[in-house]
């Protein structure tokens, strides 16, 4: 996967945009809550999961997105799937 940090915007290898990234509350990975035998996150102002993508490739994050667009998704870009973009 391919990550404009200036655009918040991840692209799958191909440079197909997948999604950007968009959090209206602003919360922080390392405040939301755990969830039992995942790497996912809750979050506890809209309850919403924040998917973990560090293990997870271009088609199933795309799969994730087409499924539901308005998904959350953690990317941090240092993770061995990601390849940063500067613009």
């Amino acid at each position: 996967m391919l990550f404009k940090p200036g655009t918040k915007q991840l692209f799958s290898d191909d440079n197909t945009l997948i999604k950007k990234l968009h959090c209206p509350n602003n919360v922080q990975w390392s405040n939301l809550s755990q969830m039992d035998g995942t790497k996912n996150r809750i979050c506890s102002i809209c309850q919403e999961i924040i998917f973990e993508t560090i293990d997870h490739t271009d088609s199933q994050i795309i799969e994730l997105v087409q499924k539901n667009p308005t998904v959350c998704l953690k990317i941090s870009p240092d993770q061995p799937n990601i390849k940063v973009l500067i613009q």
